[in-house]
């Protein structure tokens, strides 16, 4: 039971958490550079700590990042971590936000090409490396394929008339 709910601690102990954590925020900051992760890390649990309501925490895009790789890694072993309460993550629905922001679809998108361009202005050169990755598809047999705007319509259905030639087929080739 545990394992699966945690343990919950009362308001005591929760408010020592907080102060062992402040104490040891100085030497955090002395060991680990400002653009460290790891101290980035430890401010964002720090914050998380002392609100009250999860659901106000502004979480930074690196730590955004770090629980999607988590999480597209392995789901469960995300949610793990999260329910444990060990650790206060971004939850599920907060990560399919912002994975989700633009809407998937077959070919090219204008949205997609403007947001990489953004991004690519803002990086530093060594950022710049992009791969273009296709990837092969079978099309279910019967499908239909509208060319003109590139979407699957649907199943062809030619109704009973089909499979009387089907039949009348199979009768000629015995």
């Amino acid at each position: 039971q545990t394992l699966h709910q945690g343990v919950h601690l009362d308001e005591q102990v929760h408010t020592d958490f907080i102060s062992i954590m402040s104490d040891m925020t100085d030497d955090i900051r002395k060991t680990y550079s400002e653009d460290s992760f790891r101290r980035l890390f430890w401010e964002q649990q720090l914050q998380a700590l002392k609100v009250s309501n999860k659901k106000k925490v502004r979480w930074h895009p690196a730590l955004i990042k770090w629980c999607l790789h988590l999480k597209f890694k392995s789901s469960s072993a995300y949610e793990v971590l999260r329910s444990t309460g060990v650790l206060t993550l971004p939850s599920s629905r907060t990560l399919y936000d912002y994975s989700h922001w633009i809407r998937s679809a077959s070919g090219f998108q204008a949205e997609v090409n403007e947001q990489l361009c953004k991004e690519a202005c803002l990086e530093k050169e060594q950022n710049k490396y992009v791969v273009l990755l296709f990837d092969e598809m079978k099309i279910r047999e019967g499908l239909v394929f509208d060319k003109h705007n590139c979407k699957l319509v649907g199943f062809t259905d030619l109704g009973s008339i089909n499979n009387i030639l089907t039949e009348f087929e199979q009768e000629c080739n015995g």
